[in-house]
């Protein structure tokens, strides 16, 4: 495992990682390859893009981790939204994402998957 070299376990900035893996993939219906963005798309605004973000984090803070790989469709918004929100900066390297409805991420998701539709 590659560990980003930022990466520090008492913060949630870089929290990314890439796996080598020991044998090939066999892709199906249910398992694809997902896209990583070349160097040059860094300048790119996903802002009101879709996206999906998946894990087995809480599904409440009073319930253990949930048993089923769970998601949920999340838009991203423009930073300067979340810095109003949370009356901190946002730092750039992180996407700021707002839903429809009550469904969000939750505890043990942080790190996971956020896939672009």
């Amino acid at each position: 495992m590659i560990v980003h070299q930022n990466y520090n376990e008492s913060g949630y900035l870089y929290d990314i990682g890439l796996l080598k893996l020991e044998s090939k993939i066999k892709f199906n219906n249910f398992t694809k390859a997902v896209k990583l963005p070349m160097k040059y798309e860094n300048t790119i605004s996903y802002e009101n893009c879709t996206g999906i973000a998946s894990g087995w984090g809480k599904i409440s803070e009073k319930q253990d981790k949930s048993k089923n790989l769970l998601y949920v469709s999340l838009k991203i918004i423009n930073n300067d939204v979340c810095e109003k929100y949370y009356k901190n900066p946002f730092h750039p390297s992180l996407l700021c994402t707002s839903t429809k409805g009550k469904r969000s991420i939750c505890t043990g998701d942080s790190g996971g998957p956020f896939v672009l539709k």
